[in-house]
């Protein structure tokens, strides 16, 4: 050790472990003036130089780094093997005087630099995070406008459909108004026009009947342009109304139960429940010969009001979908399914061949 006092550099003995056995005096001054006792190299350079350093007697040039009270301090030297016989031999540092400022340097520009890939690196995180949510977002966007499309598109095929419907109805009245109303006032005109001439009792008993028959017609054009019954009577009283006089007229037994407790209902619910009975008791008599039992049932729930119609038939030839219908081809079940759409509300049919058919309509309660 006395040789390593005379040595005007600084010179350091170094266990494995980064403890210092022995620092001259130089080095106590270099290195720290608090406690020359607490020297300590530290991290991963000074680990790896010591291991090279003691398995050669040659010196060896390298950076450690000193722990102090201040933070860490980097230095170079040159190290070697100081015994050749220990297992653990000690390593025998010689520190330049000099700092090596440059490497300083490009360690903070290293630690920077790993500071900014690291920023970076969240960053670039981050813009992907945003750019699947904007993705998310935009197919979201584009299944609400492909679905707010096709909802406009069925409704204005609803629409169309109803326009057209419509337009049959009118034009089907102004047949019949025309073909019967009409033809009849032609022949009573004639009859009156012959009575004048000639007087007859007969002639005037059977122009009366046929003012009858006219003024029948003309009240059944009525109410089918406007159910006068669900003003008058309400929808209970108007339905028992029809399906006793449709009962009476073709002498079918129809038995109408109800359900619940009745609620107000809109205007437009109850108009479409009327008709939906009107309809399907007519296609009853058209499609279903046979018949020898009807059933007409108005069930009224929290949620909606459901009305089931049934008979035993042989079963309905269900109409085809609105889109397959041809303009003019009359109301029907399928423009009936497409007024209850617009109401929020569904049409189920079932008939099976021989097993007569179910005709059920659900529409939401939207009473006032």
């Amino acid at each position: 050790m006395r040789t390593l006092e005379a040595i005007s550099d600084p010179v350091l003995v170094v266990a494995r472990s980064g403890s210092v056995a022995y620092a001259n005096n130089p080095a106590h001054l270099l290195l720290t003036r608090e406690d020359p006792d607490r020297i300590h190299l530290t991290g991963k350079a000074s680990t790896a130089f010591l291991a090279r350093a003691r398995t050669t007697r040659r010196p060896l040039p390298g950076v450690i780094a000193v722990k102090r009270r201040a933070g860490v301090h980097r230095y170079r030297c040159q190290g070697c093997r100081l015994n050749r016989e220990s297992i653990d031999p000690l390593v025998l540092l010689r520190i330049l005087p000099v700092r090596d400022a440059r490497f300083n340097l490009l360690a903070s520009e290293a630690v920077m630099l790993r500071r900014e890939l690291a920023e970076r690196e969240r960053y670039q995180r981050r813009l992907q995070s945003l750019l699947r949510e904007r993705d998310m977002l935009l197919a979201d966007l584009r299944s609400t406008a492909q679905a707010r499309t096709r909802a406009e598109r069925d409704r204005d095929a609803v629409l169309a459909q109803l326009y057209r419907a419509h337009h049959a109805e009118r034009e089907r009245l102004a047949r019949e108004l025309h073909d019967e109303a009409g033809q009849q006032l032609a022949w009573l005109k004639l009859r009156l026009d012959r009575l004048r001439r000639e007087p007859s009792p007969e002639e005037i008993g059977a122009m009366l009947k046929q003012v009858d028959a006219i003024s029948a017609s003309l009240r059944q054009v009525v109410r089918e342009l406007r159910p006068v019954a669900l003003t008058e009577l309400g929808l209970i009283l108007a339905l028992s109304g029809l399906v006793r006089e449709w009962s009476d007229r073709c002498g079918i037994p129809i038995e109408f139960q109800l359900s619940g407790i009745t609620v107000p209902l809109t205007p437009e619910t109850e108009v479409t429940i009327f008709r939906l009975v009107q309809e399907a008791l007519t296609n009853v008599v058209k499609h279903a010969p046979g018949v020898r039992h009807v059933s007409v049932t108005l069930q009224y729930a929290r949620a909606d009001v459901t009305l089931a119609i049934e008979d035993d038939g042989p079963g309905l030839r269900i109409e085809p979908a609105p889109d397959a219908r041809r303009a003019g081809s009359g109301f029907g079940l399928a423009g009936m399914r497409e007024r209850l759409m617009l109401l929020g509300g569904q049409l189920m049919i079932e008939s099976p061949p021989g097993g007569g058919t179910t005709i059920l309509a659900r529409l939401p309660m939207t009473g006032d």
